[in-house]
């Protein structure tokens, strides 16, 4: 790239002043140099990451992220890394001609929580940048300001982006912030109404309950400003109201703000907002005003933060329609849709009313599939960038695997309606690393539609493909161990090792990453509980080498029902093992043994003791045993499993897998026994 003259004297000011070159304006981050020795707006910059000493040494993947403040405005980019060498990524980020301030951040997955990220710790990869001609870019000082305080970051009606940093604490001291603050002003004041929200906030947090004054004082220079645009107006009011609680003055702006933009954000507010004390011809007919007055084709040209107004709005009216039936005009609509809001009512409508049996499927099939087509068409649209706290390929690939589990509830709808090659069809344009992934229930429909097709060659690489990524339910599991046993040359020594060997490297990552999340080294308190039966469970009576699997549920928990699938699973792989019990708590409930025999029995459970929890002290809750194992909170399920007189893995939830659960509990069990 050729050296710029602002680059030649930035370079000379830098050799002068003693600092290294290409590094970050504000702090010194040893993975991360530049090509050039600040950044220039405008301007295509080469990153160099060498993540050796980070937490993503060692990775196949990095995966880079700008948070760029743009006209004082967050936004999230990618960056491209490419690998140049052991723990050395490189990759170019072409800087925003309107952009004053950069963190960059790097994760080893495109996930928006992922478990290994870099951003330098508490000091990030922060760096200010530079005007093509001279000095900083609006923006420079006041935006690194905002993002080194998650209270400004987190204000209300403000559209920053979290998740950079770790602590929610502040981190820049009251003196940097207030000197950045002046940098902003002594350069920029013909901009303060474009910033001055983040500057009040940033007042509250420099000077506390004495801040008052001098966010009067910005607010005032602000009204007396001339052609105070939307945003300023929206920010006033917001200022005054939450700030100061000062609802009166927050209403006069609010009034002036709908005088002036008649169409604008605050009348789109209350415009929907009237919506919902409205029913039958007459909401339909205000919703379709709105969709005039409103159009949605606009926000998507100037996102903010009120996405969640028009998500509200579609949620409503696509279900309207759809309770209807009037499809036909719920297909217009589906079209101003964005993916978030085709998801939802997908979700909400098709999904739901699959529930109910006594909907007939082929009335509402034809429709679920218009869903289907108008998510493959915008999986990947601009207008998903509602808010800015992902990147664009964060959300593309967020809406394709939401898609494609739409599928495979597609293929359930499909095959309940006789349409068994659509459903095959839909699951086969998945990709197949993909493409048994996501729900066990619909992979077992996928098979019965093969067999309905006569297909029947093709089941045992779906059934392995489901295995592989732990998705099968029993009836898969149990297709999958008669193939296994009707093989000639058997590929292993036995089922579980077979089993085991189809799982892909990432998936049983991602079992051992997940266990060991969850294992402990706790005491807890001896006990002894009433069984099903009414004999006794002592752990007086569990062996130094026995492992205890406490399962807590309830009757009246869906979730915790909904698990004793794969732990009925787990069940029968530990039958023969002596030194492996599981047993049964049911917590914070109130139900009888006929109840639980006559449930058991419906369900077709073997070999799994159901105990009963009991009362703490004084109360009737039900969780005495529940509140020694899980202290200071009250969800269910929750698994907890025992090994010498100690609590050694914790796990809550059911994340809808019976052999993913199979698979947890196994994983943790022989984690224990070779202790």
């Amino acid at each position: 790239m050729t050296e710029t003259i602002l680059n030649r004297i930035i370079k000379i000011w830098l050799a002068v002043a003693g600092l290294a070159m290409a590094c970050p304006l504000w702090a010194q981050g040893q993975a991360v140099t530049l090509n050039a020795p600040a950044m220039v707006a405008g301007e295509t910059v080469t990153i160099q990451y060498d993540c050796g000493e980070t937490s993503l040494a060692g990775e196949q993947a990095v995966y880079g992220f700008a948070y760029v403040y743009e006209n004082y405005q967050w936004r999230v980019y990618d960056i491209d890394m490419r690998s140049a060498g052991e723990n050395l990524w490189q990759g170019a980020f072409d800087v925003p001609r309107q952009a004053g301030f950069v963190a960059f951040k790097f994760q080893e997955t495109l996930d928006t929580r992922p478990e290994k990220t870099d951003c330098n710790g508490s000091q990030g990869y922060l760096y200010q940048v530079y005007a093509q001609k001279k000095g900083l870019m609006p923006g420079a000082d006041i935006g690194k300001a905002a993002f080194l305080s998650h209270a400004v970051m987190t204000a209300p009606g403000y559209q920053g982006v979290g998740g950079y940093f770790d602590q929610d604490e502040p981190l820049a001291d009251k003196e940097m912030l207030k000197a950045l603050i002046a940098a902003e002003r002594k350069h920029y004041a013909k901009n303060l109404q474009k910033y001055f929200y983040e500057e009040v906030n940033l007042y509250r947090q420099i000077y506390g309950t004495e801040a008052d004054a001098y966010i009067r004082t910005t607010l005032k220079e602000v009204e007396g400003g001339k052609n105070l645009d939307e945003n300023a107006l929206y920010n006033l009011s917001y200022a005054y109201l939450f700030l100061m609680q000062d609802k009166e003055r927050s209403h006069q702006w609010d009034e002036q703000m709908l005088a002036r933009f008649p169409h604008g954000r605050l009348a789109r507010l209350k415009a929907i907002g009237a919506l919902n004390s409205l029913k039958g011809d007459d909401y339909m007919q205000a919703a379709m005003q709105v969709r005039r007055d409103f159009p949605v084709e606009i926000y998507y040209r100037n996102m903010d933060f009120q996405g969640y107004i028009y998500r509200n709005f579609y949620r409503r009216l696509s279900q309207e329609l759809f309770d209807a039936g009037q499809y036909d005009q719920l297909e217009e609509v589906m079209k101003e849709m964005n993916s978030g809001m085709l998801e939802d009512a997908f979700t909400h409508q098709p999904k739901q009313w699959m529930k109910f049996p006594d909907r007939d499927p082929n009335q509402y099939y034809g429709i679920a599939k218009k869903y289907i087509e108008e998510m493959q068409k915008k999986y990947a649209f601009h207008g998903n960038m509602d808010g800015t706290g992902a990147s664009a390929k964060q959300r593309e690939r967020y809406h394709l695997q939401y898609l494609e589990y739409c599928k495979t509830i597609f293929t359930e709808l499909a095959y309940r309606t006789g349409h068994y090659g659509e459903g095959v069809a839909m699951m086969e344009s998945i990709p197949l690393e993909r493409r048994f992934n996501y729900d066990p229930n619909n992979n077992e429909t996928f098979v019965r539609c093969l067999e309905q097709l006569g297909r029947n060659a093709e089941i045992p690489a779906a059934l392995q493909s489901a295995a592989s990524h732990s998705k099968l339910t029993p009836d898969l599991l149990e297709r999958l161990k008669n193939y296994y046993a009707g093989l000639e040359e058997k590929p292993s020594s036995g089922f579980d090792e077979y089993l085991y060997s189809l799982k892909t490297e990432e998936a049983k990552k991602e079992i051992l990453r997940s266990v060991r999340r969850g294992l402990v080294s706790d005491p807890y308190t001896p006990f002894s509980v009433e069984d099903v039966n009414g004999g006794r469970v002592s752990s007086a009576d569990f062996g130094k080498d026995d492992i205890i699997v406490l399962d807590f549920w309830a009757m009246w928990c869906a979730p915790c029902c909904a698990a004793l699938v794969g732990m009925q699973m787990a069940v029968e792989k530990y039958l023969d093992d002596e030194h492996v019990k599981f047993f049964f708590v049911d917590t914070q409930d109130r139900a009888t043994k006929e109840q639980l025999n006559r449930y058991w029995k419906d369900k077709g459970y073997h070999d799994m003791l159901v105990v009963f929890d009991q009362d703490r002290p004084g109360t009737h809750d039900g969780a005495l045993l529940y509140g020694d194992m899980f202290p200071g909170t009250s969800g269910i399920p929750q698994k907890a499993i025992l090994k010498g007189g100690k609590v050694r893995y914790r796990a809550s939830g059911y994340m809808g897998s019976p052999s993913g659960l199979m698979d947890e509990i196994s994983a943790v069990i022989e984690i224990l026994k070779k202790e």
